[in-house]
């Protein structure tokens, strides 16, 4: 497992309850649509406690950029 910081570009609206989420990584050159890639959000205490799993949207590995198709459900 690799850990890396990602920046967030972008974020836009992708219907209801569902965000497009632009991020800056050096693993856009390791990653491929369908793939997926575990988030931490940095936080005080624990919760979440886990990381969360999202599946790869779009890359760009030339710009070091991935998306991210999410949708909310629940804390975290």
């Amino acid at each position: 497992m690799k850990v890396t910081e990602a920046r967030v570009l972008s974020t836009r609206n992708a219907g209801r309850d569902t965000f497009v989420l632009r991020l800056a990584t050096d693993l856009a050159a390791e990653c491929a649509p369908g793939s997926f890639v575990n988030v931490k959000i940095p936080s005080s205490g624990m919760d979440p406690f886990l990381r969360r799993p999202f599946s790869v949207y779009w890359t760009e590995p030339v710009s070091d950029t991935i998306e991210l198709l999410i949708q909310i459900r629940g804390t975290g």
